[in-house]
């Protein structure tokens, strides 16, 4: 049973990732597994633009480039259900240091693909009156790509 976030958006993890490219796996291939309950939502940082910054010999002014950008980070919290196919595969991943495929589905049919490597404690965390959560975070291989219908 997938249980999508508030908004109807859904999040799915793969492990089959392209050895070699480190593509994520196709929307339409078999072997995405929904994660269940996401709780807080999935949030990012990072991605930023780096830049060179020089003085020009004989100017009084700076001059600054695109120096490549920083990596991204993201993070999506689920309730914590250690038996779920969702949470054996991101663990057995993060153990493995492989990388895995994720897909966020939007409720307009758009979709964000990427690779990444999980991370974090998979400890579960549990608040007072609330469910207990697990967070992983991902780290980005390349730039998510946004595929819309």
């Amino acid at each position: 049973m997938r249980i999508p976030l508030p908004n109807g958006s859904q999040v799915f993890v793969s492990s089959a990732v392209d050895a070699v490219t480190l593509d994520p796996p196709a929307i339409a291939a078999v072997g995405w597994v929904p994660i269940q309950k996401v709780t807080d939502g999935i949030s990012a940082s990072g991605g930023t633009e780096r830049w060179a910054q020089h003085t020009p010999l004989g100017s009084y002014l700076d001059t600054r480039r695109p120096n490549g950008r920083d990596p991204i980070d993201t993070q999506i919290s689920y309730q914590e259900a250690p038996g779920s196919a969702h949470h054996q595969l991101i663990a057995a991943g993060k153990a493995a240091r492989a990388p895995l495929g994720w897909r966020i589905k939007f409720p307009n049919g758009a979709q964000i693909l990427f690779s990444g490597y999980a991370s974090g404690t998979l400890l579960p965390v549990m608040n007072r009156n609330n469910l207990m959560t697990v967070t992983v975070s991902i780290a980005v291989i390349g730039e998510p790509q946004r595929i819309s219908n």
